[in-house]
């Protein structure tokens, strides 16, 4: 009978193997979700920096729109008070803003059904 031991398995090896194994991945896959969490991390930041310059950009030219249109109005204003009371031309041109904004929410209203 031989008397060689490293031949013959040791019944403990294979389950200290897989322990290992199971070390290993768990190891991994602990570095892996750390790795992703990095990444959406970075790119999160990316994407809010992105959405303030485009909400900066829209609230700058909502301003400079708002001042045209205030302009522009105005110059209508006094341009039609020269030929009618500028009561009935403030009216006039308040009601003609009034019936679009309610056409616009109308419309709003239909397009989310």
């Amino acid at each position: 009978m031989s008397t060689d031991f490293a031949a013959e398995p040791s019944p403990r090896r294979p389950r200290a193997s897989l322990v290992r194994a199971v070390q290993r991945f768990v190891d991994a896959t602990q570095s892996l979700v750390a790795d992703r969490t990095d990444l959406l991390r970075v790119e999160a930041g990316a994407d809010v920096r992105e959405a303030v310059k485009s909400l900066r950009r829209g609230v700058a030219g909502g301003l400079f729109l708002t001042a045209g249109w205030v302009l522009l109005i105005a110059a209508l204003l006094i341009w039609l008070s020269r030929y009618a009371e500028p009561e009935v031309v403030l009216a006039a041109v308040g009601g003609a803003h009034a019936l679009v904004g309610l056409f616009l929410v109308v419309r709003a209203e239909r397009s989310e059904r």
